[in-house]
């Protein structure tokens, strides 16, 4: 099982680095060349670019749960109620995720997105490169002032695009529950686009151990587990309601907790020999 573990992840790893560097990057790299030489202005490159990483990302996302065996539930709510942009408000467990709110984001029908990401990505290879393309905001997460003009910034270039914006409120990663949310980007998000619905969406994994699948590197933890992904619109005016981010993580941790719970009383019911 470990060796079937190992391989389906490094197969799902050369996938992940081969599509980036072999097809995203140039795709992406060609849009620039195309604003370069003014063919196009710096709002339909992002646009484009932006359109690659939601298709690319979306079919990663179906190649590589296939290839690990992730089992996937689902529950998307209300799609196709809301044709506008979203703010998607996020939980993060681990470097899945981003795959995850790709797709996610294809199924609700819309093909653009900035992100409220940590400054080191901008030093990733390829990936650091195609983020500054898209026009996402880069932050320190601890505290510097600064923070808040670039989500400001994000959100003003996001307005403009029609684009939704995606934030994880945790600020980092943590496979095992969720951490309370930090209020801190998400309002200044809902302050710059008072029109941008919510995306809610949750992600969870079982079984779960704290140290399985932050990052990109230790994959291999989340091979054959099932992965929850759940989905909901919320409008404007209910997002912007005093305390709202509050409510929804306790709403979020009580879905989760009674998820994996039918998980563990499912396997054990597999377990339990049948009576004679």
């Amino acid at each position: 099982m470990k060796l079937i573990r190992t391989g389906s992840f490094f197969c799902s790893l050369v996938l992940f680095c081969f599509v980036v560097a072999f097809v995203a990057f140039p795709a992406m790299a060609w849009q620039k060349v195309r604003e370069a030489v003014r063919r196009q202005d710096a709002r339909e490159t992002r646009q484009a670019i932006t359109r690659l990483q939601v298709r690319i990302g979306a079919w990663l996302f179906r190649c590589i749960r296939r290839i690990m065996r992730v089992e996937l539930e689902l529950d998307l709510r209300s799609k196709g109620a809301h044709p506008g942009p979203f703010i998607v408000v996020m939980n993060h467990t681990s470097m899945f995720d981003i795959l995850a709110v790709l797709w996610v984001l294809a199924e609700y029908g819309r093909d653009d997105l900035r992100w409220i990401i940590k400054r080191e990505m901008m030093d990733a290879p390829f990936l650091g490169r195609m983020a500054r393309w898209s026009g996402n905001g880069f932050v320190d997460r601890n505290g510097n002032p600064a923070d808040r003009d670039a989500v400001t910034a994000c959100a003003i270039l996001a307005n403009e695009d029609d684009s939704s914006v995606v934030i994880f409120v945790e600020g980092t990663r943590d496979p095992y529950e969720l951490r309370p949310p930090k209020p801190g980007g998400f309002l200044r998000l809902i302050e710059a686009l008072p029109c941008h619905a919510g995306l809610l969406v949750t992600v969870a994994w079982h079984p779960v151990t704290r140290d399985g699948g932050r990052t990109l590197f230790e994959g291999a933890a989340l091979y054959g587990k099932r992965l929850f992904v759940s989905a909901e619109i919320v409008a404007p005016e209910l997002l912007r309601l005093s305390g709202f981010l509050g409510t929804d993580w306790r709403v979020r941790k009580d879905r989760i907790d009674a998820w994996r719970k039918r998980q563990y009383f499912a396997k054990m019911i597999e377990r339990t020999p049948e009576s004679v």
